[in-house]
């Protein structure tokens, strides 16, 4: 209910038409190159839903649509598209976190912390690589365990 439009129209912009926009750019050269790799970055939010930030999960979730989406069209020009969905990590973003509510964000993970820039990062590898050649259109959730619950 006090959610604007404009912040409605931003996150979504943000996240869902960068998205987009990232993802056609890179189509062209990865023909032109005999295929590839994207990987797009989802959310916990966009399984879980993240109370206060609909707008956020909303896009997220459109994300991994668009993601299986796209990787039914460009897996027969082999390129290969995945997200990664990651859970509380530590970045910037979490620093507007009161130590109550970093409390209860940790304790809500089965590993018992937040996760490393450096664990997302290893998924993204992993996808981008040849160890994940028949992986397409998944969405790799990197949360310790927080969606297991």
């Amino acid at each position: 209910m006090r959610l604007t439009d404009d912040e409605w129209r931003l996150m979504l912009a943000t996240h869902l038409d960068d998205t987009f926009y990232g993802t056609r750019a890179a189509i062209g050269p990865m023909l032109d190159g005999g295929g590839g790799a994207i990987i797009n970055l989802a959310s916990i939010c966009a399984v879980a839903g993240c109370a206060g930030t609909p707008h956020y999960s909303a896009a997220k979730a459109g994300i991994v649509g668009f993601t299986r989406s796209v990787a039914k069209e460009l897996v027969v020009h082999g390129i290969r598209v995945n997200a990664i969905a990651p859970g509380f990590v530590e970045t910037p973003m979490l620093e507007a976190l009161s130590s109550d509510q970093r409390a209860t964000r940790e304790a809500s993970i089965p590993m018992g912390r937040l996760g490393l820039a450096d664990e997302v990062a290893s998924a993204a590898v992993f996808l981008a690589g040849d160890e994940a050649s028949y992986v397409v259109g998944e969405m790799l959730n990197v949360n310790g365990g927080y969606l297991t619950t």
